[in-house]
């Protein structure tokens, strides 16, 4: 399989439990951790994803439609967030989890701007 190509579909479903496990974890930790350490757990869950998808040769949007994916699977999003924070709740997550995913990527591996993005 080329980097270019798309992970098998038996992949992202393996991915996408490891998603809801590090989700399901940051989730029950929310408030358990330091003072002023609101995220609890949440970087170190979106840092094992990250390094998970990326040794699986995922593209960083590859990894949010997992981490979507997996997060509106998880009754704990529906019990332990009130509905009022559930969208920040989640645009949280994939911040740091797209934070996360290009903080392990080294300087030489780091994917080339989209030709839209570049400037002339």
């Amino acid at each position: 399989m080329s980097s270019q190509q798309s992970p098998r579909p038996d992949g992202r479903s393996e991915l996408r439990q490891i998603a809801a496990e590090a989700l399901r974890r940051a989730l029950l930790s929310r408030g358990h951790g330091s003072p002023g350490d609101a995220d609890g757990e949440l970087p170190g869950a979106m840092r094992t994803l990250a390094d998970e998808a990326r040794a699986r040769g995922l593209r960083a949007e590859e990894l949010i439609i997992v981490l979507r994916e997996a997060w509106a699977g998880l009754a704990e999003v529906r019990s332990l967030l009130p509905a009022s924070q559930r969208t920040e709740a989640a645009a949280r997550a994939v911040s740091v989890c797209i934070r996360e995913y290009y903080a392990g990527v080294g300087a030489s591996q780091r994917p080339a701007a989209p030709p839209e993005a570049r400037q002339s």
